[in-house]
């Protein structure tokens, strides 16, 4: 015990007196600088619990400072944490671009959907009674113009991902695609189109899975069989556009090449299935065709070679062949638009993505596109009509 005491008794001698600390303050002019000094001590079972030294109230914090600092803290770390995610959402952008496209892509067609349904109501409900509304010359200026697209090509995407998260499975993704566009040809038809061509298998999808591919297979083999009943019916022309046939399994060749000639007299539709189909590939067969009809005396200088020759060589140059044209001469000179001819009006593609991947790459230069943000199993009446609508509301100078 004794030496705990005398321990303890030299810390305290360390520590000067409250004497010792005024005299040391009077000599330095300073307003006494320690006002108090107290020993706390407290002995319980030989434990020393607290000893404090207060010293001068100006060198410690006051609850102002101590909020000021506090304060300072919270808002560097704020302003921190903004310039990160400012950087952060900068690094994303440079990364991929169309997280902000399509965000205002988005809100435009909310916007303009919202526009147009009080401006458009009457002329939705006549489009929706298979009813074109063109102007007539006994008709009043202020009577509105809706102009149908002759020839509506559809790049038929998201099939796979709608399988995946709405159905969990990719097959019946494709099953749902292929109903929905036995529905798209009665719409169309309704609409007053007077041709759809659908981009249904490209020559880029043989790199996929074999499973995948024997299934889409099965898939065109079903639905072919189908369509060649609804076409009968219906006066419904059908064309099977394949740039490259071979890779095709014989019996589906086989199918498509009886659909075709099962078809060839009808005259209220054409219908073109692109299968196996490049638009690349398509160009490259159809210079080779030229080239050899030059080597062979069939075309007697490449001077005759021009736009009107070469469409003659493209798959398409029989799409419209037969097809009745109902349309009034003076309607279509009133509406600007544009004489039937082989290549789409208008192009649509859903599930949001915007590109062509290879589809109809001659055939589009001078064509209308809208994207839809919406899979293709998901594709409506409704959003036929839209696209038709927006179409008919956009101006075609073809560079004049």
């Amino acid at each position: 015990m004794a030496t705990k005491y005398q321990n303890k008794h030299k810390i305290y001698q360390n520590i000067p007196s409250l004497y010792e600390t005024t005299e040391y303050y009077k000599g330095t002019n300073v307003n006494t600088a320690a006002t108090k000094s107290t020993w706390y001590r407290q002995e319980d079972n030989d434990t020393f619990q607290k000893s404090s030294y207060v010293l001068n109230s100006n060198n410690l914090f006051t609850l102002e400072e101590t909020l000021i600092h506090f304060g300072s803290i919270v808002c560097f770390i704020f302003v921190t944490t903004i310039i990160i995610s400012i950087f952060t959402l900068i690094i994303l952008e440079i990364k991929n671009r169309l997280y902000t496209e399509r965000f205002i892509s988005k809100i435009k067609l909310y916007i303009y959907k919202n526009w147009m349904k009080g401006k458009t109501k009457d002329d939705n409900n006549k489009l929706n009674n298979g009813k074109k509304i063109l102007s007539s010359s006994s008709s009043s200026s202020s009577t509105p113009i809706i102009v149908v697209p002759k020839h509506i090509a559809i790049i038929m995407d998201g099939n796979r991902r709608y399988g995946e998260t709405k159905l969990g499975s990719k097959s019946k993704g494709h099953t749902k695609g292929g109903e929905t566009l036995g529905n798209c040809i009665k719409w169309c038809q309704e609409c007053g189109v007077k041709v759809l061509s659908v981009y249904a298998f490209s020559t880029e999808n043989w790199k996929r899975d074999a499973n995948e591919v024997n299934f889409l297979m099965k898939t065109f083999e079903k639905y072919a069989n189908e369509i060649l009943v609804k076409a009968l019916k219906n006066n419904i022309r059908v064309n099977v556009l394949a740039s490259e046939p071979e890779l095709l399994p014989v019996h589906i060749r086989e199918l498509f090449h009886k659909i075709e000639e099962q078809t060839i007299n009808n005259t209220s539709f054409s219908l073109n299935l692109c299968v196996s189909y490049g638009g690349r590939s398509e160009i490259i067969q159809t210079t080779k065709k030229i080239v050899n009809d030059v080597l062979n005396g069939n075309i007697k200088s490449i001077n005759d070679i021009d736009e009107n020759l070469y469409e003659n060589y493209l798959l398409t140059k029989n799409c419209y062949k037969n097809v009745n044209n109902n349309n009034n001469n003076n309607d279509t000179k009133k509406s600007n638009y544009r004489p039937i001819d082989n290549n789409p009006d208008l192009l649509i593609r859903t599930s949001g993505e915007c590109r062509l991947s290879n589809f109809l790459l001659y055939q589009l230069a001078y064509s209308e596109m809208i994207f839809v943000d919406k899979f293709w199993p998901e594709f409506t009446k409704t959003d036929l009509i839209d696209c038709i609508n927006t179409f008919s509301n956009r101006k075609r100078r073809y560079g004049k």
